[in-house]
């Protein structure tokens, strides 16, 4: 049994990826399916909590919302549970005492632990509480090469680089099934058929740089270029009063939460990714198997998606006026949407889930495996 341990079942990418490979599992390998079980130790309903219960994995959400009575609440759970092998962290809170525990035992511990690092930041206690007690997990999964060089993974005694992997297939079929979409969706919102789309999908949080998309749109260049921003958070308010202020509200459409918010993407004449910093964001995964073309910062591994195939431009900072450089160079050379639309996620990619699938459990095999 593999028990995966996520913080807090919210929107990220984190718990994106978990959902995305338990249906695929669920769907193409049952019998794997059912080995894995889903801990939220934050005491919480969110997004994917239903989600998951009608997929069908079993789901634990522990009661307390404080990470250290979440991670001694993780520890009886694990003790009254039979045949764990290995446990997958998602977020390093939780994972510390677990790894503590490691220092007053005298022979290597089951289950193993197996810590899976999403960026190349952490705040400063997990740093130093990282620096003391990686060492004691057994590996480290990075998501990307620049997260492998990071300070997030220096103390781990084992770290292998595991890129992650988007449903494909998913996507082809709703393609094909829905050729109407890229007009259907730009009604719904009330886009005029002659603008362009521009699309950002992520939470509405300082550091993925939104406000930067919405100054850009001041370009003249971009006069005819609306913005849907898929997803929430704490920003939205902030970032509303900004468009409101720039003149552009009539241009920035807010969808809010959606399942599968990468069929946004599907529709999109470029997806937009200014983040501060990065570990390797799904929507641009999406965005590549998609082959809608990409106008990102250049941190983390953003630059790995370009390399393996995506369309796009890389700019060095946040900054507005670097963004609308990229945008209109990108929108100049890419054909109108109506034409592109129905060739989406047709050929073949690197990020597809059954090859995310078969390294990511030939590793955690392998260490569970290991005595």
């Amino acid at each position: 049994m593999i028990v995966e341990v996520i913080r807090g079942l919210n929107m990220g990418g984190a718990e994106t990826l978990l959902f995305t490979r338990l249906r695929y599992l669920k769907a193409n390998r049952p019998e794997q399916f059912k080995r894995t079980i889903v801990v939220n130790t934050l005491g919480t309903s969110s997004y994917y909590t239903e989600a998951l219960h009608e997929l069908g994995v079993p789901l634990i959400t522990l009661p307390s919302a404080n990470p250290i009575v979440g991670a001694i609440e993780l520890r009886r759970f694990l003790r009254s549970t039979n045949n764990v092998s290995a446990i997958v962290f998602h977020s390093p809170v939780t994972s510390y005492f677990e790894k503590l525990l490691r220092f007053v035992r005298s022979r290597p511990a089951q289950p193993r632990i197996i810590d899976v690092v999403h960026s190349t930041r952490y705040r400063s206690i997990y740093r130093a509480l990282g620096a003391l007690l990686d060492r004691k997990a057994d590996v480290a999964l990075a998501v990307s090469d620049d997260v492998a060089a990071a300070s997030t993974t220096a103390h781990f005694r084992q770290v292998t680089t595991l890129f992650a992997g988007v449903d494909v297939d998913r996507m082809r079929t709703w393609v094909g099934d829905n050729a109407g979409a890229p007009s259907d969706l730009r009604r719904d919102e009330g886009i005029p058929a002659e603008y362009r789309l521009m699309v950002a999908v992520g939470s509405l949080i300082p550091l993925k740089g939104h406000r930067y998309l919405i100054e850009s749109l001041a370009d003249s260049r971009l006069e005819k270029v609306a913005l849907v921003l898929v997803g929430d958070g704490p920003e939205r308010s902030s970032l509303q009063s900004l468009a409101k202020a720039l003149g552009v509200c009539d241009r920035v459409r807010f969808a809010g939460r959606v399942p599968d918010g990468w069929r946004w993407t599907a529709v999109a004449d470029l997806i937009a990714h200014p983040s501060e910093y990065e570990g390797l964001p799904v929507a641009l995964m999406e965005a590549a198997v998609l082959g809608t073309p990409i106008v990102a910062t250049n941190v983390g591994g953003i630059s790995q998606v370009l390399q393996k195939g995506a369309d796009g431009v890389l700019i060095e900072r946040q900054d507005p006026e670097l963004l609308a450089d990229a945008i209109s160079d990108v929108l100049a050379r890419t054909p109108e949407i109506s034409s592109m639309f129905v060739n989406r996620a047709r050929s073949d990619s690197f990020w597809s889930m059954r090859r995310y699938v078969d390294e990511f459990y030939s590793v955690v095999g392998s260490v569970a495996d290991s005595r």
